[in-house]
């Protein structure tokens, strides 16, 4: 598939974050995340205007969590018990060309209206690396760097049922340990081209009335996809790592559901079920 990245070798040692060099020279080989890349007079100036614009977004951030901590303590699952039969009818459905009649039954609608709506939940909660020790009872981790789509996607694969919880990479912030524990089976890797990050940086910072800044830079972009690489290839060697900048959403989905079940899943196949269920279940009781 020409939409997955980076052929990785095979499995590497225990998972550990590649962690920046301290001194202010860059070795040759290491890619500098975006904090510590500038070496000139401006260096204080431009670290200033960055914190700027991660801080006029922080405060949104910061309170949109705390609502989601909120939500998560007094979620209650629609279902009784996980019904793990009507994962598996979705699953068969996507992988195979069988036909969608055994989706139809009464019963199973009123799972898949239950699967549904639990994941759409499980969305809203699990998003943007809230709630680590969920990740355990989701049945898909996004990992990539910022603006690769990892929350549309998380609500487009929960219209199929499945729980989807993301997490975004950030060079040089601390790594949540329940990212290694979660079952390698369940990761699907994301990245994007520099220029679709650059362009979408750019936007932001228009919104921001803000004129100019490496933050928006494309070494400065393209530095922080190299340590997003080397990442992937130090903790997840041999996973295929999906490029999201030339995808539609179903696209993408697709590539994530592939690696998934281990069997390919067509895009076409997969918007056509999500219509399915849509259908099926807008008005079960």
């Amino acid at each position: 598939m020409a939409s997955l990245a980076w052929g990785l070798p095979s499995l590497g040692a225990r998972p550990t974050a590649p962690t920046p060099p301290r001194s202010s020279t860059r070795p040759s080989n290491w890619p500098l995340h975006f904090w510590d890349h500038l070496d000139h007079s401006g260096l204080a100036a431009q670290r200033q205007l960055r914190c700027f614009v991660l801080g006029a977004t922080a405060i949104a951030s910061m309170a949109l969590r705390r609502e989601r901590r909120g939500r998560a303590r007094s979620l209650r699952y629609c279902c009784t018990s996980m019904d793990l039969d009507v994962r598996k009818q979705v699953a068969i459905a996507l992988t195979s060309e069988l036909a969608l009649a055994h989706l139809q039954s009464e019963e199973v609608i009123k799972e898949l209206k239950c699967a549904v709506q639990e994941a759409e939940a499980f969305a809203e909660i699990a998003d943007d690396g809230v709630q680590p020790e969920k990740w355990e009872d989701a049945d898909v981790l996004l990992v990539g760097p910022s603006r690769t789509g990892k929350t549309t996607l998380a609500r487009f694969l929960a219209k199929l049922g499945l729980r989807a919880a993301n997490y975004p990479l950030v060079p040089g912030e601390e790594l949540p340990q329940n990212l290694f524990r979660v079952r390698r089976s369940k990761i699907a890797l994301l990245t994007t081209e520099a220029h679709a990050l650059q362009s979408i940086r750019q936007d932001r910072m228009k919104r921001l009335k803000i004129s100019s800044s490496d933050y928006a830079g494309l070494t400065t972009i393209r530095q922080e996809l190299n340590w997003v690489k080397m990442f992937y290839t130090r903790n997840f060697t041999g996973f295929p790592v999906i490029n999201t900048a030339k995808l539609t959403i179903a696209e993408a989905a697709s590539l994530v559901l592939s690696h998934m079940y281990g069997a390919h899943v067509h895009a076409d196949t997969t918007t056509r079920l999500v219509s399915f269920i849509s259908m099926l279940t807008q008005g079960a009781p």
